[in-house]
């Protein structure tokens, strides 16, 4: 909401006139383009050619029947910011001839707990409805196929939403901190979730997918703290960055076949979470992914995966076992930092990068055998490792950083003689166990 309060701050600047009216507008159908303006009752209308919009409502009634047509004039729209903070306003009539209702048409309406739109609407424009704090239900009528980016945002009090059956797309932030919401069905025509379009819906339990559903956006479910289930089909490709951060109602989660990559934050904080199933075809786990899941506690990694990213993992407390693909050739950094119940681990050939602070904190492990195929131990690696006993470095590994083993007490490296790993358990107090080169000899 952050960024559409800048948005409005900066068009608000630009129209000097609104600063002290009660209700405004600043579109492409601004009085200043009109024909001709006229004044018909509490309502300002503007004239474009054999046409009208209402431009401005300046009464203050609680209940507004908005006329059909004014001095012969069909009214085909509601202009943008016309009912713009009318806290009298408690239930609106939107008369047939009406077509559009632009943006931020009943923006701030503190009020208003009934509309009526007519059939005829086929264009509803962003923010329309936002900070509606009392509307408890709308329906938007058959023809209208997107639903426009803030639509109904902050409407605290929404509990029922009929959408129709034709919608696209659910543009960002369309229902977002709609706090009182709890279940919401979207029609098999949805394509395209948007960002931050169901952010922090407190109440939200459940919510019925499209079976042609195709991107979920970043943030889209983040903070819905009560959602607890969620049915993904198998067309979905991109599932956004933090799209379900912190739905600490989650506790099972499977992920469909058309998945390739999660997104950074995805997941994050979702403390209950237990099981997650991923796609066979996965490729990619974006930064902090799962951080802070604590609950999470095993796990069935697809062969297809590439990369981690950072963070990945990061206190997954109750993680105790990963299996790494062979088709991975990085860990990114702190991607297990903090996993205390991390125990089995086994590194595999292919993998050449260890990311700084990758297994840091890991009480759990006891000992590490590094692949051939390493060449990069960065800082902190094992660092705070404190039950770690045993690790064997290849000498392909050439590049080491600082603080690779710090606080791991009782330590004993196997390494290569003449590698860059003797050096530095030399240069570092490590004790190592060195191995004459080729012969596998302890010196």
């Amino acid at each position: 909401m952050q960024r559409l309060r800048l948005f409005i701050a900066a068009l608000l600047c630009m129209v000097l006139f609104v600063a002290f009216s009660a209700c405004d507008k600043t579109d492409e159908n601004a009085e200043t383009d009109a024909d001709k303006v006229i004044t018909s009752g509490d309502f300002e209308i503007s004239v474009y050619g054999d046409k009208a919009v209402v431009s401005r409502y300046i009464g203050k009634d609680t209940e507004i029947l908005i006329p059909e047509k004014v001095e012969n004039y069909p009214i085909v729209a509601v202009g943008a910011y016309a009912f713009y903070d009318c806290n009298s306003v408690e239930k609106v009539i939107i008369p047939d001839s009406v077509t559009e209702i632009h943006e931020f048409a009943f923006w701030f309406c503190r009020n208003l707990d009934g509309i009526e739109i007519p059939s005829s609407v086929k264009t509803i424009g962003m923010a329309a409805f936002s900070d509606c704090h009392s509307l408890k239900s709308i329906i938007i009528p058959q023809g209208v196929t997107t639903i426009a980016e803030s639509l109904l945002e902050e409407c605290s009090s929404l509990e029922n939403v009929s959408l129709p059956s034709d919608i696209k797309t659910i543009q960002s932030g369309a229902f977002g901190y709609c706090t009182n919401l709890k279940s919401i069905k979207l029609p098999d025509s949805v394509t395209s979730i948007g960002d931050n379009a169901f952010l922090a819906c407190l109440e939200l339990e459940s919510i019925i997918m499209p079976e042609k559903l195709t991107k979920i956006g970043e943030s889209a479910f983040a903070h819905c703290v009560s959602l607890k289930y969620i049915d993904l089909p198998d067309t979905l490709a991109t599932v956004g960055n933090a799209a379900f951060l912190e739905c600490t109602g989650l506790i099972n989660f499977k992920l469909p076949s058309g998945v390739t990559k999660i997104g950074d934050k995805a997941f994050e904080n979702c403390t209950n979470l237990k099981s997650i199933e991923f796609p066979a075809k996965l490729t990619a786990i974006g930064t902090g992914a799962f951080e802070g899941c604590i609950a999470l506690e095993k796990l069935l990694i697809p062969k297809s995966l590439t990369a981690l990213g950072e963070r990945a993992f990061k206190n997954c407390t109750a993680l105790e076992a990963f299996d790494f693909p062979e088709k991975m050739t990085a860990i990114g950094a702190y991607a297990f930092e903090g996993c205390i119940s991390l125990k089995d681990v086994e590194l595999t050939d292919g993998i050449r990068i260890l990311g700084k602070g990758a297994f840091k904190g890991c009480a759990g492990l006891t000992d590490m055998v590094l692949p051939e195929s390493m060449t990069n131990v960065e800082d902190g690696a094992f660092e705070k490792c404190a039950n770690l006993k045993s690790v064997f470095v290849p000498k392909s590994v050439t590049v080491i950083g600082e603080d690779v083993f710090k606080d791991c007490d009782g330590l004993v490296i196997t390494c290569e003689k003449g590698s860059a790993m003797e050096k530095y358990a030399n240069t570092n107090a490590i004790k190592a166990e060195i191995l004459e080169a080729d012969t596998g000899k302890t010196e």
